[in-house]
């Protein structure tokens, strides 16, 4: 049997919504290996899936994985001009 060693890092492919997919493996039968070497087992893959999933998008400001608080709010309008039109005019008229 011959000794497997990792292979040395390279960048990583670009991927996008047209890059394409290839064949179904099978890790029972196929020997497929991760960059260090070890084995990809079904174990393996379905905890890696698990841990991409909970790391996808930015974290929330908590830390935790929870929707992050929103702020929102209106301004109402005034005679025809909003509310901040008329500010931005009385700081204008007051230089």
């Amino acid at each position: 049997m011959t000794e497997r060693h990792p292979r040395p890092p390279s960048t990583p492919p670009s991927i996008t919504t047209s890059t394409s997919i290839g064949p179904d493996v099978n890790l029972d039968a196929d020997d497929i290996r991760l960059t260090d070497g070890t084995r990809l087992t079904e174990q393996r893959a379905a905890e890696v899936t698990e841990e991409v999933r909970h790391r996808s998008g930015r974290l929330a400001l908590s830390g935790e994985a929870t929707a992050s608080p929103r702020t929102a709010f209106r301004v109402s309008s005034v005679d025809g001009e909003t509310a901040v039109d008329g500010q931005r005019r009385r700081d204008s008229s007051s230089c």
